[in-house]
C-alpha cells in the first residue's frame, strides 16, 4: 500500500516531506507508542521531534517549539492508516499534517 500519490521525493512540498517522515515513523513503531504523541516539523520538512501533549502544555499554556511549522498527531495518523489498510484503500498522510503558519491542514 502506498502512502503518497507522488513517489518522487524531489517533487514533494515541505509539508509532504514532513508527512513522509511521520508515515515512515508510525509504520515502524507499535501502535501504543504513537498513541499519545505529536510530531513537529521545521519549515523545510525535517522533523524536529516527537512530543507528548504534556510536554507541549504546562501551567502557562502551550509552549512554543522554536522552528516548528508542521504538526502531526501520530495517533490520528496511525488510526487513519490502519483503517485505510483494513479497507485496502489509499490514504494520503498529508491529510494528517497541520501547517501551524497557515493554520490549516496541508491537504
Amino acid at each position: 500500500m502506498g502512502l503518497f500519490k507522488i513517489d518522487s521525493p524531489e517533487d514533494r512540498t515541505c509539508g509532504e516531506i514532513f508527512a513522509a517522515h511521520c508515515a515512515s515513523y508510525v509504520m515502524g513503531i507499535e501502535r501504543e507508542l504513537g498513541s499519545r504523541s505529536i510530531s513537529l516539523g521545521a519549515s523545510d520538512g525535517a522533523p524536529i521531534g516527537v512530543y507528548t501533549p504534556a510536554q507541549l502544555t504546562g501551567l502557562g499554556g502551550a509552549k512554543h517549539v522554536s522552528g516548528a511549522r508542521f504538526m502531526c498527531d501520530l495517533a490520528d495518523l496511525i488510526e487513519k492508516i490502519t483503517k485505510a489498510a483494513d479497507r485496502c484503500v489509499f490514504y494520503d498522510a498529508c491529510h494528517s499534517v497541520y501547517d501551524l503558519t497557515l493554520e490549516r491542514y496541508i491537504k
